[in-house]
C-alpha cells in the first residue's frame, strides 16, 4: 500500500465516522438533506480537496493570533469562511454559524485541529465568528 493510500484510507474511514454522528444528529435537518445531495456523489479526491479548502482558511484565521484591531480583515475572513461552506456543503446560516463557532470550543476533536494551525485559533475563530454576527 503506498503513503497517499494510507492517508486517504485514513482519513475517510474518519469522514465516515463524523458523518454517522452528524446524521445521528442532524438527519432531520434541511441543511443535512441539501449536504446529502451535493455529498452524494463526490469522490473520495474531490471530498479530500474540499476539506482542504475549509482547514486552508482557517489556517488564515492563525495569522492574526495576538494581533489587535484586525476586525475588518477577520470579518472578511468570517465571511469567506462562511461562502465557502454555503458554496461546499450547505447553505450556512447565521444560525447555523453561531452553531459551529460553539462546536468549534466545546468539542475537543474539533478545538485540537483548528488549533494545529495555532494555540488559539479555535477561540479566535469563535470570537471572529460572533463579531461578525453582531455587526451584520
Amino acid at each position: 500500500m503506498k503513503f497517499e493510500e494510507l492517508n486517504n484510507k485514513e482519513y475517510y474511514e474518519k469522514m465516515n465516522e463524523y458523518k454517522e454522528e452528524a446524521k445521528l444528529k442532524y438527519q432531520d435537518t434541511k441543511a443535512y438533506a441539501e449536504y446529502e445531495k451535493r455529498s452524494k456523489n463526490r469522490r473520495i479526491d474531490e471530498e479530500i480537496n474540499i476539506g482542504e479548502g475549509l482547514d486552508k482558511i482557517i489556517g488564515e484565521f492563525s495569522e492574526y493570533l495576538g494581533k489587535e484591531d484586525c476586525t475588518d480583515e477577520l470579518n472578511a475572513l468570517v465571511n469567506k469562511y462562511q461562502r465557502y461552506i454555503t458554496d461546499n456543503f450547505y447553505e450556512c446560516t447565521d444560525e447555523i454559524l453561531i452553531g459551529l463557532s460553539e462546536l468549534y470550543i466545546s468539542d475537543s476533536r474539533f478545538k485540537n485541529n483548528i488549533n494545529k494551525h495555532g494555540e488559539g485559533t479555535a477561540e479566535l475563530l469563535n470570537k471572529a465568528i460572533n463579531s461578525y454576527l453582531n455587526n451584520n
